[in-house]
């Protein structure tokens, strides 16, 4: 099937598949911070409720962005939804509710995930799957760094490229998607629980 959708090798695609839900104003405040430094770029969400598309034009308008710039697909069957997300560039989190399965997704994909730490764990999982990959130099500290950071991989191609080489490669090396490690260390942990249970 042929996707009709944006593709990182004709321009700058941000990215973000959340429901849209997740998405608050201030997060949308720093994407448009990062767009408005990178000409061109266009941000790419799911019509996620689809009632939230003239929403984001008027807020796209009211921001003096093209509308234009603003992609809005629906959602992709499961069997080919992570190579139609490869034709993004990076994906920005959402501050206020990181993503979860989303951004599981995306690094799995090769994506950049821009992202930063907050105060609780919907705040944090974004840093987590970061950490757990090795590829903490993608987590910002401040929102100013969130968009430092987004502005330097979309206007640097060898840093950009460098990042994303390291993702595709931890997704296979790192403890990430190490399932079998995973079990192992949730094995040990029942074993613990049941040897405190039984003593």
């Amino acid at each position: 099937t042929n996707y009709s959708v944006p593709h990182r090798a004709n321009q700058m695609v941000f990215a973000n598949f959340n429901h849209l839900q997740k998405l608050g104003p201030s997060t949308f405040a720093l994407w448009v911070r990062i767009m408005l430094k990178v000409p061109g770029s266009i941000l790419w969400l799911l019509k996620f409720p689809k009632e939230a598309e003239p929403h984001l034009q008027r807020e796209f308008r009211e921001r003096k962005l093209d509308p234009a710039r603003l992609w809005l697909s629906e959602k992709f069957a499961s069997h080919v939804h992570l190579n139609v997300k490869r034709a993004a560039t990076m994906l920005l989190d959402t501050l206020d509710y990181n993503a979860h399965v989303s951004g599981l997704d995306a690094l799995w994909a090769g994506l950049p995930l821009v992202t930063m730490a907050g105060a609780n764990m919907a705040r944090r999982c974004g840093a987590s799957f970061l950490r757990t990959q090795y590829v903490p130099e993608l987590l910002a500290r401040t929102p100013q760094e969130y968009i430092s950071l987004s502005v330097k991989l979309a206007t640097d191609p060898p840093t950009l490229q460098r990042v994303r080489r390291k993702v595709e490669e931890e997704r296979l090396t790192g403890r990430l998607f190490d399932t079998q490690q995973w079990v192992n260390e949730f094995e040990v942990m029942l074993r613990a629980m049941w040897e405190v249970a039984a003593a």
